[in-house]
């Protein structure tokens, strides 16, 4: 109830529908929106999408990983319809975050009063109110809670097994529906967390124990990668043939904005109140009084210091290189595989909410046994005066001042009415409501988000449908440098052949051809390549475009080709806003090349740019066995081109090459006639499949091994963990059984 509350009034209701933010909300319509839909779309047509052919010259669309096919809390996009789909997806996370977070102040041993504020604190907090924009992020926030919960438990309880199967599910869960960056965060939480119990146990003398729950935690992480494995695999293999692979991040690359997290620290205490507030870490008036006083709670003052100490140490992390403290940090094997330090806050976010519902039971404890109704009306009085001016702050220049009077009247107000309320019950409600619309008042979207406006934004329909009835299967480049809304996945959407596109995993070959077209040097290393490009007809490298086979450029009107982009592409199509260009130049897609030559990949792309190369009877390979003299060059008909696979038949009376400019990736297999044939990779970045004299059928099949291995290990993995839940959960089993 309070999730959707939320939802209609602060995400929904302050949507101005004829504005766009794009810092806020472009990633949503320009990547997660569109990908989601793609994959669910393919899904529902009874296709298991391993690759895409409609982007960036083929793509191995479910090792990309943020579309979360595999997640089981996105089933809602299998049977509704996408905008929909999109929103209960979203206040289902939110509630889950709200369970979670209670569940865990449960296991810490608090009453319902301090549960509900450390479920509301986190659930409502800036952090996860502000990932609204960024789905798989907020997906992997929402498991945190529930992972220090079963960890707890782990040590807590004679048997570890149990928790230890649950963490491995959470961790499992987190990675194939959120960011990895999320899952690295949690399990250093975890082991922080973890370190802390065997230090309390052996304290006490409880080595078996504590021996007995680290072994149950290493379990579960080994258990959750094998659960994981069939998504995991395939993207571990895509990192490490892209300008992303692990390891690879410089500190300027890993941290693009050093000033991000400090200027996130001042709506720690203080709500931003800006339609641009994406990145606050409100928690509410009362965080920093609660947090105080959960040092003197009689039974959890142990924890409360763990917790704060995780909150101060991430919050430092978070400033990145803004302090000595990260340089050590970089000094961890997992330090430069994401980017964005700031991340780290999220860590504070799930401590800090722990601290305030300890802190708020801690000052319940210690009610003054006489009531003084007098200070409770006064209190309350307050707090509405304070929800009064945050409904309707002054005008400026006083908004200001009045926005933060009301965070320090709140922080003031709230303790105080728990203090003196006659009624212990009416002290919590009255405290937890005040807190909730503390936050959620901390909190507008006025952004246009897919969940309201599934199509706002978009190529018209005219323009898709001149394009798809193209013959040949041409290949188009939507050429957007100015500033405007955004063109989301095109192709994909509209199972068009572009070229480029908003990706944020590719690999590295690619983005090297692509740089090369656009400015002939390597893609820059802060700046990491995504799959967009600027083209510039007056430069000898777009002959890069017209190997791609791209026959069609679709620019804005309001942005016209200058004179020497006109003249070599003429429109051939305009319907006001946009305008399509057609590439003469253009080459098909696949053909028969009768000399292919040795060269060093380094000198690739300055051979395929120069003017006196003729890529149609002459391709550079990089091995001695693709490499063919003295035959004929000829055409290559696709006679069937399919994501996973592609028949072409070629003839001719000599042998040669066959150029399918599609990518090189592995997986791809070929067979001539049946018979298994090698691909060898072609003028940098395309498929070479040597072909004999005479007429033959050339198949190509994506059988990518890192996917079906992965989805062996995940699967037999689950059939065993349900063979040992059922065994745990038969009637008559005990808890402590199979310890």
């Amino acid at each position: 109830m309070l999730v959707t509350v939320w939802w209609h009034w602060r995400v929904a209701g302050p949507i101005a529908h004829d504005s766009l933010i794009p810092f806020l909300n472009y990633d949503l319509y320009a990547y997660y929106y569109p990908t989601v839909r793609f994959g669910f779309d393919e899904l529902r047509h009874g296709h298991f999408p391993l690759w895409n052919p409609y982007q960036l010259a083929g793509l191995p669309f479910f090792a990309t990983h943020q579309h979360g096919l595999l997640y089981p809390f996105n089933a809602l996009h299998f049977f509704l319809e996408p905008g929909l789909a999109f929103k209960w997806t979203a206040i289902v996370h939110y509630t889950m975050a709200l369970i979670f977070a209670g569940y865990l102040g449960r296991v810490l041993g608090l009453s319902s009063g301090g549960i509900l504020v450390t479920a509301v604190t986190y659930a409502f907090s800036g952090y996860l109110q502000s990932h609204l924009y960024v789905r798989t992020w907020l997906v992997g926030a929402v498991w945190l809670p529930l992972a220090w919960a079963l960890t707890i438990r782990m040590f807590r309880e004679q048997s570890p097994l149990r928790p230890a199967l649950w963490l491995a599910t959470v961790f499992a869960c987190q990675y194939l529906g959120g960011y990895p960056l999320y899952n690295m965060l949690t399990g250093y939480s975890v082991a922080l967390l973890a370190v802390w119990e065997v230090a309390a146990m052996a304290r006490g003398g409880r080595w078996r124990p504590a021996t007995n729950a680290s072994a149950a935690l290493a379990a579960a992480l080994v258990i959750a990668g094998a659960l994981s494995a069939v998504q995991l695999l395939p993207m571990m293999e895509m990192t490490a043939l892209s300008p992303r692979r692990l390891g690879s991040l410089s500190a300027a690359a890993a941290d693009p904005f050093p000033l991000q997290g400090l200027g996130q620290f001042r709506s720690l205490f203080f709500p931003l109140f800006t339609p641009t507030a994406a990145g606050s870490l409100y928690l509410g008036a009362t965080m920093l009084p609660f947090s105080a006083l959960a040092l003197f709670h009689p039974r959890l003052r142990s924890r409360s210091i763990f917790f704060l100490t995780l909150a101060l140490s991430a919050g430092v992390l978070a400033l990145g290189q803004l302090t000595p403290a990260y340089r050590w940090y970089q000094m961890l094997p997992t330090s430069n595989w994401f980017r964005f330090p700031a991340e780290f806050i999220w860590l504070a976010t799930g401590a800090l909410a722990c601290t305030a519902g300890i802190g708020a039971e801690a000052l319940m404890a210690r009610r003054p046994a006489g009531r003084w109704p007098a200070l409770a009306a006064a209190a309350a009085a307050l707090i509405l005066v304070a929800i009064i001016i945050r409904f309707h702050p002054p005008s400026p220049p006083l908004d200001w001042i009045g926005r933060r009077t009301a965070t320090v009247l709140l922080a003031l107000s709230i303790p105080a009415l728990m203090l003196a309320s006659t009624a212990r019950p009416l002290a919590w409600a009255g405290a937890i409501g005040a807190l909730w619309l503390d936050l959620a008042l901390g909190f507008a979207n006025y952004a246009l988000i897919p969940d309201v406006a599934p199509e706002h934004f978009g190529a018209p329909a005219s323009v898709i449908d001149f394009l798809r009835a193209q013959p040949d299967l041409p290949r188009s480049h939507f050429h957007m440098p100015a500033p405007g809304a955004p063109l989301p996945k095109v192709g994909m959407r509209h199972h068009l052949y572009a070229i480029t596109d908003h990706e944020s995993l590719i690999p590295s070959r690619y983005a090297e051809y692509l740089a090369w077209a656009e400015r002939a040097a390597p893609p820059q290393p802060v700046a990491l390549p995504q799959g967009r490009l600027i083209l510039d007809a007056q430069r000898k490298q777009m002959r890069l475009l017209d190997l791609l086979g791209v026959r069609h450029i679709v620019t804005r009107t309001n942005t016209p080709f200058t004179a020497a982009e006109a003249a070599r592409y003429r429109p051939v199509f305009a319907d006001g806003e946009f305008t399509v260009h057609e590439n003469p130049a253009a080459l098909p897609r696949a053909f028969v090349v009768g000399h292919s030559e040795v060269t060093d990949p380094k000198a690739m792309l300055g051979r395929l740019s120069s003017r006196s190369f003729e890529p149609l009877t002459s391709a550079l390979v990089e091995t001695e066995a693709a490499a063919v003299t003295g035959g004929q060059s000829r055409a290559a008909e696709i006679t069937e081109y399919a994501p996973e696979y592609v028949a072409i038949r070629v003839g001719g009376d000599s042998r040669g090459l066959l150029v399918l400019t599609d990518q090189f990736y592995p997986g791809w297999e070929a067979s001539v006639d049946g018979r298994p044939a090698a691909i060898y990779r072609a003028d940098y970045v395309f498929r070479g499949v040597p072909v004999p004299a005479g007429e033959h059928t050339v198949e190509f099949r994506f059988v990518p091994r890192s996917f079906w291995l992965g989805l062996a290990v995940s699967g037999t993995t689950l059939l065993v963990l349900l063979a040992v839940a059922i065994w745990q959960w038969r009637p008559g089993a005990s808890p402590q059984s199979g310890g």
